[in-house]
């Protein structure tokens, strides 16, 4: 079993009529910080070889939240039954006839998401 966490984010920007990007997975206030400075440069070297500024449509704020349906939450079935399941697998596909490699694996994600923009949502 292995279990990971992941934190990062990510600055989109308008400068000069252009879009720019940049992403950290440091959430300390210098990276930050850095990340704003190059997603401003981006969008400056972008704006050197744009056709037409960019154009937002207008947005209101919207706040919501949004969760995948679920029968049974993956989490709370005991790991027992999980290897159990994968062995009836892995026996299942062995029988059949020219299978000389056979694997399985689960895979669980809860993945929380924040966006947050000043031109709505």
């Amino acid at each position: 079993m292995r279990e990971s966490q992941s934190f990062g984010l990510g600055v989109r920007v308008i400068v000069d009529g252009a879009w720019g990007f940049a992403a950290t997975d440091e959430l300390d206030r210098a990276s930050i910080d850095r990340a704003a400075a190059q997603a401003v440069d981006v969008a400056r070297a972008s704006a050197l070889c744009k056709k037409d500024d960019v154009q937002l449509a207008p947005e209101e704020k919207v706040v919501d939240r949004w969760e995948g349906p679920c029968r049974i939450d993956p989490f709370t079935v005991p790991v027992a039954a999980c290897l159990d399941l994968m062995l009836k697998v892995d026996a299942e596909l062995r029988k059949v006839q020219g299978v000389t490699l056979a694997e399985a694996s689960m895979d669980f994600r809860r993945i929380d998401q924040l966006f947050v923009s000043s031109l709505g949502s």
